[in-house]
């Protein structure tokens, strides 16, 4: 499988350019997205959805955000009640606020509104999606809508980000090595080395209740669980951490380090110093080979913060963290210009959007705690609604905010820059 798929995403640039198909526009879905659908170049069709253009920019072309969330095989959407809720893709639209359309993908064997019981994981999924969700053909498809998303009009082509959290993290890294027009690329909680390096790091994490030698037992028996995977690489009958055996042997041949070496983008990469899903020191090894090696790397080592960037004084179970990487992410994708630029963002309106919260787990879905409450919803952008839409939907709001948590506050030009006050 692995000497084939290192050419399925050259041979996909053979079919750059294809004109996507306008499947269903913003209005009929309910969302602030438009979907369309593309064929790639292993003959898939490949369904994503494109943020609409803003009526307010005169006709001028923006470029593209691509988003590659984490692992399973829930939708990008999901309804529930009236609404059709949005995962991260939402919350990076608020933060982009007109600067860049935001782009993203759903992967081959899901179909729109799908909601497993167990999201992160691929359990309960479609047998389609079990044969398809590999590293290459998921890049692949990526591939293929980012090519096709350039030739729609309003798009400027000229910049291009792609940016991934966790599993997305190696997804947007192999999409940048092939592609030479995107100019940046960002790895959130995306790891560095195999994966492999970050479960052994993680199983050898001391443990209150650890006796001598346990953490070396752990490492020796995560080995020994790997090397039952390699015997039988291909299934998808065949489960290991949430996953089946094809999906970990061809993520865990491939790391974000070889696949950014790749690429001659500009490099972000945000990794939170107590997460327990991917290993700081994964973090810190790849940004020492791509510093090593004179990339242009910005990077960020946010202390006390988990896999979706939250630190203990933000809410628990708010989108807080992620979207205030997002917004760093995209000010140093698209910086303002200007005082005058920076001021008329700040005056931009912006209208409240439903947000399906998930784990977001890439590795240790079955062990997380989080997970077992999933999937968790409540209208996320109410966090920022609160403040710039002051007749938003107070019941929207409240359900936003846990009962016991600190109320979020963000005037609008900390929107835009990242920082965020609790009271």
């Amino acid at each position: 499988m692995h000497s084939a798929g290192h050419c399925l995403l050259t041979l996909a640039l053979l079919s750059s350019g294809q004109t996507p198909r306008l499947d269903a526009d913003a209005m009929t879905l309910g969302i602030p997205f438009e979907r369309y659908t593309v064929p790639d170049a292993l003959g898939r069709t490949v369904t994503f959805y494109l943020s609409k253009a803003s009526q307010n920019n005169g006709g001028e072309k923006k470029p593209i955000a691509l988003l590659v969330l984490g692992s399973g095989c829930q939708s990008l959407f999901q309804k529930r009640g009236e609404l059709v809720y949005g995962g991260y893709q939402n919350i990076l639209l608020h933060a982009a606020n007109g600067r860049a359309r935001v782009l993203v993908v759903e992967k081959p064997g899901v179909k729109y509104l799908d909601a497993p019981a167990r999201p992160g994981s691929a359990q309960g999924a479609a047998e389609e999606f079990l044969k398809e969700h590999t590293l290459p053909r998921w890049a692949t498809a990526n591939v293929a809508a980012l090519q096709a998303a350039w030739t729609l009009p309003g798009i400027d082509p000229a910049q291009t980000l792609v940016m991934g959290h966790s599993e997305g993290g190696l997804v947007v890294a192999r999409v940048a090595a092939e592609l030479p027009q995107v100019t940046h690329v960002a790895s959130l909680a995306g790891g560095g080395p195999t994966q492999l390096f970050d479960q052994a790091e993680l199983k050898s994490r001391p443990r209150a209740d650890d006796k001598p030698g346990d953490a070396d037992r752990r490492v020796r028996d995560f080995y020994e669980e790997w090397a039952q995977v390699q015997k039988n690489p291909e299934s998808i009958s065949q489960f290991w951490m949430g996953h089946p055996y094809r999906r970990w042997s061809s993520f865990l041949a491939h790391s974000v380090i070889v696949e950014l070496l790749r690429t001659k983008a500009k490099v972000y990469l945000v990794q939170g110093t107590l997460d327990t899903s991917v290993s700081i020191k994964a973090h810190d090894v790849l940004v020492a080979e791509l510093k090593a090696r004179g990339r242009d790397v910005t990077e960020e080592r946010m202390d006390g913060a988990d896999h979706g960037f939250l630190t203990a004084d933000m809410p628990k179970g708010s989108p807080a963290g992620m979207q205030n990487v997002f917004t760093r992410v995209l000010n140093w994708f698209l910086p303002y210009k200007s005082h005058q630029t920076l001021r008329a963002a700040v005056q931009t309106p912006l209208v409240p959007l439903p947000v399906l919260m998930d784990c977001g787990c890439t590795r240790l879905c079955r062990s997380t705690p989080a997970c077992e409450t999933l999937p968790r919803l409540f209208a996320g952008t109410a966090w920022v609604a609160a403040t710039n839409n002051r007749s938003g939907d107070k019941a929207a709001a409240g359900c936003a905010r846990r009962r016991d948590g600190p109320r979020r506050t963000q005037s609008p030009l900390a929107r835009l820059t990242g920082r965020t006050r609790f009271r």
